[in-house]
């Protein structure tokens, strides 16, 4: 990070209820980055980032229209951090019932806090504006907290932020919007070729079906280059699974840049457009299995292959066997790829399956004839709501976007670049 200060604010967990929480003392630490390299005299402008689900760093480094304006407009730029993630955790792992306090409305009152905090100490900070932004969920949280709170922040540029993407919208959500596009990524439309997208399409029910005999397993094995054989129908299902995941996160993050944003920062990149180069392998008409998985490899290997570009062996049930997202009845693709192999609640940090299954009912569907993944799967909520409570010891709302959250009635309010 170019010469950020890191800070923290003493925050209330709990800002709608005068009870202190028990085994705490009401309070924790907020972090939060500052940086005032482009300021010369006082401040013109404070530009603030709405943390989203992940530490704070990650958009400090990514969030390149804050750094390309604040140099011209002798803007002061902070960059919150959402609670539960990074370093702002409330409560240390092991500790029961720890979650209750990961909702939007406390993150939201969280920014007022500290804007109220930054308006008292900058220069002339009563008078100063305050232009908020954000990306994906970062977006969705600068767009409510312009309309909750519209003295905090006197605009917000939200991008790519899904706040239509919800039950009980009129006109309703099509739950099959995204993976439609993201299908349309791997297209010609999307700088890549028909064929891409159809022979993706192609390879899934391939798969299952190979998976059925011992010679289509063989086949599977060799050429996934699986780092043991695979043995069962299971196996290639799972298989399937792996090899689907990374299609969502070409699309999202199909720069034309190399990033690893969208990786989390793990310090690997993927390349500038990368759902094209993962076509590259595809964009010809396959007809036989083998060329099909081969291919299928070679285009997921521009994701799982990122860390040393030698990996030997792919899916060996271990590190690399990621979960599906989970098809069916699959929640949102924006927070992080994670195995599910224990007790996340646990942890007491930030995730976004929890907030998920809480308030960010989003339904997604996939395979329903528009798109290039398989199994077909029709977004089920009570199925859902079913794998919340065994995971997390909740069920969703999924109502809340229209009652606590302005829905799509937001005609009345200002500033808001969606």
């Amino acid at each position: 990070m170019p010469n950020c200060t890191e800070r923290y604010i003493t925050q209330w967990i709990d800002h709608f209820d005068w009870t202190i929480p028990k085994g705490t003392n009401g309070s924790y630490s907020m972090r939060y980055f500052t940086f005032d390299g482009f300021v010369k005299g006082n401040p013109a402008v404070v530009f603030f980032y709405c943390g989203n689900e992940d530490a704070v760093d990650l958009y400090v480094n990514n969030t390149g229209l804050m750094w390309q304006l604040g140099q011209t407009m002798n803007a002061y730029l902070v960059f919150a951090e959402h609670r539960y993630y990074g370093k702002s955790i409330i409560y240390p792992p092991g500790t029961t019932d720890c979650m209750r306090y990961l909702t939007t409305e406390q993150a939201m009152a969280d920014y007022a806090y500290l804007i109220r905090a930054l308006r008292t100490s900058l220069p002339n900070g009563e008078d100063l504006p305050f232009i908020g932004f954000g990306g994906s969920y970062g977006g969705m949280l600068g767009s409510w907290f312009r309309m909750r709170y519209p003295d905090a922040l006197d605009g917000v540029i939200a991008a790519s932020a899904p706040i239509w993407s919800f039950l009980g919208l009129n006109p309703p959500y099509d739950s099959s919007s995204f993976y439609e596009i993201t299908t349309a990524d791997a297209t010609s439309a999307g700088g890549a070729t028909d064929f891409c997208a159809a022979n993706v399409a192609k390879a899934w029910p391939r798969i299952t079906n190979l998976s059925t005999t011992p010679q289509g397993l063989s086949l599977l094995s060799s050429t996934f280059l699986t780092c043991q054989p695979l043995k069962t129908q299971t196996d290639g299902w799972e298989l399937m699974y792996w090899a689907q995941n990374p299609w969502a996160l070409f699309a999202e993050g199909d720069y034309p840049y190399e990033s690893d944003y969208l990786t989390h920062g793990d310090g690997y990149p993927m390349p500038p457009w990368p759902m094209r180069v993962a076509c590259k392998s595809l964009n010809f008409e396959i007809t036989d299995d083998t060329t099909l998985m081969t291919g299928i490899r070679q285009a997921v290997a521009v994701y799982y292959n990122r860390s040393t570009l030698n990996v030997p062996c792919f899916f060996n049930g271990k590190g690399e066997k990621l979960s599906p997202m989970p098809f069916p009845n699959k929640r949102i693709p924006i927070g992080p790829i994670r195995q599910k192999s224990h007790d996340f609640a646990s942890d007491c940090t930030g995730d976004w399956d929890y907030q998920w299954c809480t308030e960010m009912v989003q339904p997604f569907s996939s395979g329903l004839g528009n798109d290039m993944f398989y199994p077909p799967s029709p977004f089920d909520l009570n199925s859902s709501s079913n794998q919340c409570e065994a995971e997390w010891g909740v069920r969703p709302r999924p109502d809340w976007d229209t009652v606590g959250l302005p829905g799509n009635r937001i005609q009345d309010f200002s500033n808001i670049f969606l």
